[in-house]
């Protein structure tokens, strides 16, 4: 007789932790991500003292059993035969990649406290079972908050301090029989993000996985069994930037002359203007953006006019950007000012916001230059034009 036995792995656990960017007009220094985990477990049950405590708590979706009772004498013997707990509390860094662009960055998070119900096989009174009441978190854990429960059951949370390289263990005073449980698991973390303002729009994704059982990162002792032996935190930021102008009507259009006007350079006698004019308009940005141009007739590496008389003619037109102080140049980060804008999407000048901006002046500048100007004023009475399209693209 052949007997075959099919032993499937235990399952990774799996928690989403969640934050989102969002600019907010009320308040433009605010370049921080806002924690939208739900919040559950210890932190559910009891928010005043989460909140007096500062933190939060989230699930932790593993059980534990205990494969025997808890014995006073095996536990002065082996520490790891009790309750035993040894939590990973360090910083690991976790890599995020945009879903749609492949950018990365990285956020640091460390567990930082954990809790739960311990479940006992019958009634008793809590204060008899342990040599100092569970409320009581031993040392390295500290205090995270009141306990409570009834004959049967305790609910707890301990914090755990940064770095922590040994178990946080409860000794019992008396025999403790088998079942023995731990239910309703739970963590608080701390999560360092980084600033949005630097990150494009959009989604980003990344997970850490911890080892769950005797030697791994989460190491609950020799007797108390893990329901799973992994756990993967999964991590998704969301960045909501904001690009937003606004034009005067008219904007559309630009009437280019001398600095005084055509009537003042005829009276001055003077050899060919530069010809210039200028579009103010509102700006309103929270991330990186870039601008370049499209042009109904090229010139150089800008856009130029045209006259029907002399349609071989074109005359450049220089067109330059003036952002408001808080946008910078980022290959340079010197200020946004009078940057020359150059045709196609590979000749982008990327800008970088450092603080929020809403609805902040900013110029278009067009320049004809002497030279230029020279050879259209040779043809009196004509018009010259051409369309330049400026594009602000929010997607680097």
């Amino acid at each position: 007789m052949q007997l075959l036995f099919a032993v499937q792995p235990l399952a990774a656990a799996e928690q989403l932790i969640t934050a989102v960017f969002s600019p907010d007009h009320g308040n433009p220094g605010h370049h921080t991500f806002i924690n939208t985990t739900p919040v559950a477990g210890y932190c559910l049950i009891l928010p005043g003292q989460c909140a007096a405590n500062g933190f939060s708590s989230v699930n932790f979706p593993v059980d534990f059993d205990a494969s025997q009772g808890l014995d006073p004498l095996e536990a002065l013997a082996d520490r790891r035969k009790t309750a035993y707990m040894l939590i990973p509390s360090n910083f690991r860094n976790v890599t995020l990649t945009h879903d749609q662009t492949g950018q990365t960055s990285q956020v640091q998070w460390r567990i930082s406290g954990f809790g739960g119900r311990y479940i006992l096989s019958s009634g008793t009174w809590h204060g008899h079972l342990w040599g100092s009441a569970w409320v009581t978190a031993p040392s390295p854990c500290t205090y995270g908050g009141v306990g409570s429960g009834n004959a049967t059951f305790y609910d707890y949370f301990w914090k755990v301090p940064q770095n922590a390289t040994t178990a946080c263990v409860k000794m019992p005073r008396v025999q403790i029989p088998a079942p023995f449980r731990y239910r309703n698991m739970n963590i608080s973390y701390e999560l360092h993000t980084p600033n949005p303002l630097g990150m494009e729009m959009g989604t980003y994704s990344g997970s850490i996985t911890y080892g769950i059982g005797p030697g791994q990162d989460f190491d609950f002792g020799d007797i108390m069994l893990p329901s799973d032996d992994h756990i993967t935190f999964n991590f998704k930021l969301t960045v909501n930037h904001l690009l937003r102008l606004e034009f005067a009507p008219g904007a559309q259009r630009a009437v280019l002359q001398p600095a005084q006007g055509w009537q003042g350079w005829l009276e001055s006698g003077r050899t060919a203007p530069a010809l210039f004019a200028n579009h103010d308009f509102k700006v309103s940005s929270s991330g990186r953006f870039k601008v370049y141009l499209e042009c109904q007739y090229g010139y150089a590496q800008t856009c130029g006019i045209r006259t029907s008389a002399q349609p071989q003619l074109t005359a450049g037109v220089d067109i330059h950007l003036t952002l408001p102080a808080g946008i910078a140049v980022e290959s340079s980060g010197q200020p946004a000012r009078r940057v020359p804008l150059l045709t196609g999407a590979s000749n982008a000048v990327v800008f970088n916001t450092l603080s929020s901006q809403f609805d902040r002046k900013a110029t278009l500048h067009y320049v004809v230059q002497s030279g230029s100007a020279e050879q259209m004023i040779k043809y009196p009475g004509s018009t010259f034009t051409g369309t330049a399209t400026i594009i602000f693209d929010a997607h680097i």
